[in-house]
């Protein structure tokens, strides 16, 4: 639910003229599946009228999911995703592979006590 009005309160400000928006979100899979179903039924959240939704995972997150994620989900494969990045996403790439690196360190770093 935090998710949803987060979103929805994403997609409602400043969105006169825009009629699709990608959601770019870890579980996009699982997230997008009754998302506007939601909204229908709440009272507290909306979406701009006419506004067509892409959900999408990010593509450092999508090889950890299931493989029918991959060919509805990547961004490799959605018409109209930009292929360069923004400052902002390049900065959470990086962060990811950061965090990937010293994950993979401190789980191998037992080997080195014995």
């Amino acid at each position: 639910m935090n998710t949803d009005y987060s979103i929805c309160n994403a997609l409602n400000y400043c969105s006169a003229g825009i009629d699709s928006s990608f959601i770019i979100y870890d579980v996009g899979c699982q997230w997008s599946i009754n998302f506007l179903q939601r909204v229908a039924h709440s009272k507290g959240l909306s979406v701009p009228e006419n506004m067509h939704i892409i959900p999408a995972v990010r593509k450092f997150h999508l090889s950890a999911h299931k493989l029918p994620c991959f060919a509805r989900y990547s961004l490799n494969f959605i018409q109209g995703a930009r292929q360069s990045m923004s400052q902002a996403h390049c900065q959470e790439v990086l962060d990811d592979h950061m965090q990937d690196s010293n994950w993979k360190k401190l789980a191998g770093i037992s080997k080195y006590f014995n």
